[in-house]
């Protein structure tokens, strides 16, 4: 990524998009919270992330 980021300047939001087909797919957002404007999305993830807790741990993400 370029630049070190500590555990607690990350948000992952998760959510739904709707695609170019119209079909709703989860999606995952990481949010830097010291660049308010900066979000990432990454795709893919979906499978890693349980409600409420992250099954990955997120050094691994980033």
């Amino acid at each position: 990524m370029g630049k070190q980021l500590a555990q607690e300047d990350v948000v992952l939001r998760v959510g739904t998009q709707i695609d170019d087909l119209g079909q709703h797919r989860e999606a995952i957002a990481v949010h830097m919270q010291r660049e308010a404007h900066s979000f990432l999305p990454l795709y893919g993830l979906c499978r890693r992330i349980s409600v409420g807790r992250l099954t990955t741990p997120i050094k691994q993400l980033l």
